[in-house]
C-alpha cells in the first residue's frame, strides 16, 4: 500500500502531469485490487491473441 500511496500522491502533482502530457502519457491510478483484475483480464486477452495467431518469440 505504501507504493500505491506514493504513486497516487505523485500523480496529483501538476508538474508531473505536465511532464507526462508532453511525452504523450496519461496517468490512471487504480486501487491495487482493481489493477490486479485489469492485469488478469489483459493477460487473458493477449494470451488468446497470441495463441490464435500462433505468435512465437524467435531466439
Amino acid at each position: 500500500m505504501r507504493l500505491y500511496a506514493a504513486f497516487s500522491e505523485a500523480a496529483k502533482d501538476s508538474s508531473m502531469q505536465d511532464q507526462l502530457d508532453k511525452l504523450g502519457f496519461s496517468i490512471e491510478i487504480r486501487e491495487p485490487d482493481e489493477l490486479s483484475k485489469m492485469m488478469d483480464a489483459e493477460t487473458a486477452r493477449w494470451k488468446r491473441v497470441i495463441e490464435s495467431n500462433k505468435i512465437t518469440v524467435d531466439n
